[in-house]
């Protein structure tokens, strides 16, 4: 199954961030729906099921102090002229070293997994973009927008199921 580590999102800064996603509705973009939105920590990619209690085994051994996490301004990959993925900033200095310890946990775990290939980034997907859809509107209105700040006062693990009308998450361990 494929799996990934995790902050979920108080509903109150959903609800801002869909509100902002509204406003990118047009061809060639497709919204990450309200209920998907969160804070990718890890992706793990495939792993099996024998492998799922101990992934789960060592990322309980991560040390995890609740957050303070500030949504604001807005940004794309791999650039606002030409994007793939929009999204929304998170941040939070200590994310680097809440991913650092989740990805040296599971090293340790020995647990075959999807290494990440680039820099940690904390951030929200709103959107995934086809086609070359203009964004720069979008981008200038929020690019300082604060969306608020949150607690986070744990990660989970999530397991993603793929299909034609998008990807369905599932907490399977908090």
């Amino acid at each position: 199954m494929r799996l990934f580590c995790a902050i979920e999102l108080p509903q109150e800064i959903k609800e801002k961030l869909a509100a902002a996603q509204s406003e990118l509705v047009q061809p060639g973009i497709k919204l990450v729906e309200k209920e998907n939105l969160h804070i990718t920590l890890s992706f793990f990619g495939e792993v099996g099921e024998k492998d799922v209690k101990k992934l789960q085994a060592a990322l309980s051994a991560v040390e995890f102090h609740p957050l303070e996490i500030s949504m604001r301004g807005v940004g794309a990959f791999p650039n606002l002229k030409f994007p793939n993925v929009v999204f929304a900033n998170a941040g939070c200095a200590q994310l680097a070293q809440l991913v650092q310890g989740i990805n040296s946990a599971v090293e340790k775990s020995k647990v075959p997994v999807q290494k990440e290939e680039k820099e940690f980034h904390a951030h929200v997907t709103l959107a995934r973009v086809k086609g070359g859809a203009n964004i720069s509107g979008f981008a200038q209105k929020y690019s300082a927008f604060d969306f608020g700040p949150f607690i986070a006062k744990k990660f989970v693990l999530k397991k993603s199921a793929l299909s034609t009308a998008g990807s369905k998450y599932e907490t399977i361990k908090q």
